[in-house]
């Protein structure tokens, strides 16, 4: 699979995750990066895509629900 829901392997995304070591009232925390993969899981009732993407600050590649991204517009 390399196209879902309008997003393709090499578009640049975010989204936004809980931060619960942030002392400032503000518990969430943007990140960006570039899709490398989909994968989907099948272990219940219906199944769960995930997006592998390239993370820009830490250089991993993390596991996100496809639902949680955002395609950022790119010159």
């Amino acid at each position: 699979m390399d196209e879902y829901k309008g997003l393709k392997v090499g578009d640049y995304v975010r989204w936004r995750e809980m931060d619960p070591y942030n002392d400032l009232g503000t518990p969430m925390i943007e990140k960006q990066g570039l899709v490398v993969s989909f994968r989907a899981l099948d272990e219940f009732a219906r199944p769960f895509i995930y997006v592998n993407v390239l993370e820009n600050k830490s250089g991993r590649i993390m596991p996100v629900l496809v639902h949680k991204l955002e395609k950022l517009e790119t010159n």
